[in-house]
């Protein structure tokens, strides 16, 4: 089976490498598409705070995933959840692309074996239809309805935005409502958990290239 050429260091090979290890894994089914993608970026915002002078192999990497993403925490302003998928999806590639170094037959089976992808809320919808239509409701969708704190006052009301499919987003706003700019970080943070998330489609870089813009002109 064909392997993907790398340096004599292996595991010490440098980050560009793991992007080109992510494409290809894509190519060849062994990543979903949209996984990889996700992972590529999150790596690439990682070591983007890197000076020319600093190590980008995938061990010093990983030892020090805690320091670059406080590093890219402080330099972009990203929300603390946005760090938090950084962080996990730049660590599972890493790991994957050590792990594919020492073994990429096994690596690949193993990474092939993994469960499928879960059913969408529609086609559950229709099974669970097709199986118990005694069961099946032509009731509304519920309400938004406030939520309560502790002491028992009304805190903040559940919205829903309606998607695709039936589907839709359940949300809370905060009191004191949030600002434009909080939205827009929001709105930014939904985007990287979309399926079809792509950085490199120009009207999604688009959307981050007008939060940076928001962001200098605020400073």
């Amino acid at each position: 089976m064909e392997t993907i050429e790398v340096d004599a260091g292996a595991v010490n090979a440098p980050a560009s490498e793991v992007i080109a290890f992510v494409k290809k894994m894509a190519e060849r089914g062994v990543y979903h598409r949209t996984t990889a993608q996700l992972r590529s970026y999150a790596l690439r915002r990682i070591v983007s705070v890197l000076g020319n002078d600093e190590s980008t192999d995938p061990t010093a990497l990983l030892e020090n995933m805690d320091a670059l993403v406080n590093r890219l925490g402080r330099a972009n302003q990203e929300s603390p959840a946005t760090l938090k998928d950084y962080r996990a999806r730049a660590t599972k590639l890493l790991k994957d692309f050590v792990e594919y170094q020492r073994d990429p037959l096994g690596f690949q089976k193993s990474a092939s074996e993994s469960r499928p992808p879960k059913e969408n809320a529609k086609k559950k919808a229709e099974k669970k239809a097709a199986k118990d239509p005694a069961e099946t409701t032509d009731t509304p969708p519920e309400k938004s309805s406030p939520l309560f704190t502790a002491g028992g006052a009304a805190s903040s009301t559940a919205r829903s935005f309606p998607l695709a499919d039936g589907r839709d987003i359940t949300y809370v706003l905060p009191e004191p409502r949030h600002t434009a700019e909080e939205a827009l970080r929001f709105a930014l943070h939904l985007l990287t958990l979309a399926v079809d998330f792509d950085p490199l489609r120009p009207e999604q870089a688009s959307m981050f290239a007008l939060a940076r813009t928001r962001r200098d002109t605020d400073q």
